[in-house]
């Protein structure tokens, strides 16, 4: 066992900053963590909603998928071998990081849309600044 993540360790720089934390702790309860991102991502929608800051649609359409895939997991567990071992299915994160994924995708095509044609017209601006200077 100690052997195996030695050479685990010496294989990259990441699966060293990935082992670290389990040499320490432990083994951790991965239904617990995601119910806990769950739990944040919807308390930080409703404290965003109830201060009045913004609009709180962000976490919200982080934390539903979240919901959905961990109320369904109990199905996508009893499909698999995941059943006796209390884990999460793949299927859960799957369908769990789908929406987040889109929104994220959704908000930086609007970011894109608003950035390449000003970049584009920038640079034309400058190229012809450059040709006067010349």
């Amino acid at each position: 066992m100690f052997f195996e993540r030695c050479h685990n360790m010496l294989i990259s720089d990441h699966s060293l900053g990935a082992l670290l934390s389990q040499y320490f702790v432990g083994e951790v309860h991965e239904q617990s963590v995601y119910t806990s991102l769950l739990l944040i991502q919807s308390f930080f929608a409703i404290a965003v909603q109830a201060a009045g800051v913004g609009s709180a649609a962000l976490p919200f359409l982080t934390a539903l998928p979240l919901f959905a895939s961990l109320a369904l997991n109990p199905a996508f567990a009893s499909a698999s071998s995941v059943a006796t071992s209390r884990r999460i299915s793949l299927w859960t994160y799957a369908i769990g990081q789908a929406l987040p994924l889109l929104t994220g995708t959704m908000l930086l095509i609007g970011v894109v849309e608003v950035f390449v044609p000003l970049v584009r017209q920038l640079l034309s601006i400058f190229r012809i600044a450059n040709l006067m200077f010349m």
